[in-house]
């Protein structure tokens, strides 16, 4: 499984980078030769693939079904987990 803040910082800085122009060495997938885009992209759609955990109602509010942290209203990913939620 992808590193979640990994990829986010990677999104980050490659998209103020300009076309053609190798990665910035503060990119987490800065490789020496390769400019490191395919691997990002790789593992930011995993990410986005991944299943979702269900939230679960708990009385007048939801916990995320993967790590059972109470959710702020209207959560769209876990703010303990990361993962994607889904409500039933």
């Amino acid at each position: 499984m992808p590193d979640r803040e990994k990829v986010i910082k990677g999104l980050d800085v490659c998209s103020r980078v300009a076309e053609g122009e190798p990665c910035p060495k503060d990119c987490p997938y800065y490789q020496d030769v390769c400019y490191g885009y395919g691997k990002l992209m790789q593992d930011a759609l995993e990410l986005l693939r991944e299943d979702p955990a269900n939230a679960v109602r708990e009385g007048l509010h939801y916990v995320c079904g993967n790590c059972l942290k109470m959710l702020p209203p209207l959560s769209v990913y876990c703010p303990q987990c990361g993962k994607r939620l889904t409500y039933e």
